[in-house]
């Protein structure tokens, strides 16, 4: 897995913390589902199938990003 740093602006920092000890969940878990919800809203199934594809992933982890609920990827 890649590692990156994010800056968070103060609402968003406020927010998450909140959430974060409401749901016991990591500020990993909370980005990797936050930017895939965004990037499943802003670009194409087959745009997405083809980069995932490209990054040799398997045609059952496509799927389950594609279809896996919000709930799913935040638990899972």
């Amino acid at each position: 897995m890649a590692k990156h740093k994010c800056k968070l602006n103060d609402d968003l920092e406020a927010l998450t913390r909140e959430y974060m000890e409401k749901t016991d969940t990591d500020l990993d878990t909370v980005i990797n589902a936050a930017l895939r919800a965004y990037l499943l809203k802003k670009m194409k199934k087959s745009e997405i199938t083809r980069v995932l594809s490209e990054s040799d992933a398997t045609e059952g982890r496509i799927d389950q990003f594609l279809n896996a609920s919000f709930d799913q990827w935040i638990d899972g």
